[in-house]
């Protein structure tokens, strides 16, 4: 039996997936919300210190990053509540 709903059939489906999942993590996660902020925060002195190109890139690459570690601990997370809904040592370790 194949399982295609998991599959999505085409690039915009992988993006809409993408930004679904990216939504929902901004909705339920304190802590992103609050590297959002601080990332908002960071272009706006970026801006007003008037940084130059190579700096512009390190900044979003250390934002992006950021965010990629975020949404990796919050899958984490929400794979281990899956696995168990009691309270584990091993699962708290995990996460």
């Amino acid at each position: 039996m194949e399982v295609t709903f998991l599959k999505n059939r085409t690039l915009a489906q992988s993006f809409k997936t993408a930004f679904h999942g990216f939504y929902d993590a901004f909705r339920s996660e304190r802590n992103l919300k609050v590297h959002i902020a601080v990332a908002v925060l960071v272009v706006l002195i970026g801006l007003v210190l008037q940084i130059d190109a190579l700096r512009w890139l390190a900044v979003f690459g250390a934002m992006g990053l950021v965010f990629i570690c975020e949404l990796l601990n919050t899958a984490v997370e929400k794979l281990t509540d899956m696995v168990t809904a009691e309270y584990s040592e091993r699962a708290r370790a995990v996460k």
